[in-house]
Parts: C-alpha cells; sequence; structure tokens
C-alpha cells in the first residue's frame, strides 16, 4: 500500500496558478499541495518542493518537468526498478514528441542511451525517484540556487558520491511534448551552448580545470 501526496511549485513572483492547481486538486484523487516559490530560479522551485517533501515524511520523492507527461504506472515502475535493482535513486526513460515534419537538427529519442539497470554517475530531475532520506536533516543535499543550468547533475553526483546507487530503468517513462518554437535550429544551438556550458563547470568544479 502506497500513499500518493502531489506538489506543484508555482515559481512565479505572484501566485497567478493558485486557482488552476485548486481547481486540479478538487477533481484528483490524491491530496494535492500547492507551493509558491517567488524567487524566480529551477533550483529555488526544486528546493521548495523538497522541503514540502520533508514536511510530509516523504518516504520517496519522484520529480517531473512542467512539460512532460507521466505514463500510467509511472510511479509504481519507478518503486519496481527500485527494488528490483536495489537502487537508492532510479532514473527513467523520457521520449519527445516531435512536430512533424522534424527538422534534421532536432534532439531525439533518449531510447537506448542506458542498458536497464545501468549504475550511473548522476541522473536529472525530469524523471527520477529518490529517498525521502537524502533531504532530511541539516545533512540533507539541497539544489545549488547559485546554478543556473545543471543543478540537477550537480545535484544527484553529490548523492553518488554519499554513497548513493543511481540506477537507469527504461519502464518508468514520461513524454515530453516538444512545441515548434523549441524545435527550431535557433532554439536547438542555443540549448546546446548552455548544455555544454554547464557541464563544463560541472567538470571543472569536480575534476579541476586541467583534468576538465
Amino acid at each position: 500500500q502506497v500513499a500518493v501526496d502531489i506538489v506543484v511549485v508555482d515559481n512565479e513572483g505572484e501566485p497567478n496558478n493558485l486557482a488552476f492547481v485548486q481547481d486540479f486538486s478538487r477533481h484528483c484523487r490524491f491530496p494535492v499541495h500547492y507551493v509558491h516559490e517567488p524567487r524566480r530560479g529551477i533550483p529555488r522551485a526544486r528546493n521548495a518542493a523538497l522541503e514540502k517533501c520533508r514536511s510530509l515524511g516523504a518516504d520517496w520523492i519522484a520529480f517531473t518537468d512542467d512539460d512532460c507527461w507521466a505514463s500510467p504506472r509511472w510511479l509504481a515502475s519507478l518503486l519496481d526498478a527500485a527494488q528490483r535493482h536495489r537502487a537508492d535513486v532510479v532514473y527513467g526513460r523520457r521520449e519527445f514528441l516531435f512536430p512533424t515534419p522534424l527538422p534534421f537538427w532536432a534532439m531525439r529519442s533518449e531510447q537506448g542511451v542506458h542498458a536497464e539497470g545501468e549504475v550511473l554517475p548522476h541522473a536529472a530531475t525530469h524523471n527520477v525517484l529518490l529517498p525521502g532520506r537524502l533531504v532530511r536533516g541539516d545533512a540533507g543535499i539541497r539544489f545549488d540556487e547559485r546554478l543556473a543550468h545543471g543543478e540537477d547533475t550537480d545535484f544527484f553526483h553529490r548523492a553518488a558520491r554519499r554513497g548513493a546507487r543511481i540506477v537507469y530503468s527504461a519502464e518508468p517513462l514520461v513524454l515530453e511534448v516538444v512545441s515548434p518554437d523549441r524545435a527550431t535550429f535557433h532554439y536547438q544551438t542555443r540549448r546546446a551552448y548552455y548544455y555544454a556550458a554547464s557541464r563544463s563547470y560541472f567538470h571543472r568544479r569536480y575534476k579541476g580545470a586541467h583534468r576538465a
């Protein structure tokens, strides 16, 4: 038996989405918790979600993004993978739903990037399950609010350095809808630039400039 709570973080200066979340909660079978984090920035929003999960005493915390659709068995698949692979953290699969026709430069499917049960050095938050104990107490891990990009990679890398076993599983699936404006060449090159910049900073931070 698993009790499920949903935490929605509104990361706007004003609580603009409160009414929408309240309306959703009236039709949802699970308790829905609205959190307003007026300080803009994804790391701050994710930390606000962690704080709410701490107050709820959550045993497990699952993250996804606001542009993702979770499969019907998403949560069950994450928990099942954690048990099957004896994992502390489960990193699931993301598939993209592209506009058509798809330009040749647009990103491709992520399926097949990792093997089932493969142990990873880090994970990302679009599809992940982590134990509540990782964030409990003063020594609990938080997202680094100084980072504008790659804060999830940094978070889970620090978890792995503490001994957390991060495992990939293709069973937990989320679908991300790619709007036409995000499939443009300009958007893709800008996305690649910021991804590379954040990954470069990550390697410099943990390996030193020479090795990075």
